[in-house]
């Protein structure tokens, strides 16, 4: 949102009404294609392996592994359903998969 409220291509005119709520997934760690690049300037910068730096970098989740995208998928889907219908726009913080692991 902060780059729609300061693009100079978009006037007051045409800024978002008010009340507009957004469902926003941003897992804190997750291997996409540009994961293993990650990996290797981690571990360049650190000195260590590859194998170690992956290790650290999932130390870094508080569900101490990396995820998958199929991982964060069902939530995805959750909240593009009409199940989502009472989401309120508080967070859901990951911590709580901590209590389940």
């Amino acid at each position: 949102m902060r780059h729609w409220r300061t693009s100079p291509s978009i006037s007051p005119k045409r800024s978002p009404p008010t009340r507009s709520w957004f469902n926003i997934v941003h897992p804190h760690l997750i291997r996409t294609n540009r994961h293993a690049a990650r990996v290797a300037w981690q571990a360049k910068r650190f000195g260590v392996t590859e194998t170690e730096a992956e290790a650290q970098i999932a130390l870094q989740n508080p569900i101490r592994r990396v995820l998958e995208p199929d991982d964060v998928t069902p939530l995805v889907l959750l909240l593009a359903s009409p199940l989502s219908g009472g989401t309120t726009g508080n967070r859901s913080p990951s911590t709580v998969a901590r209590c389940a692991a």
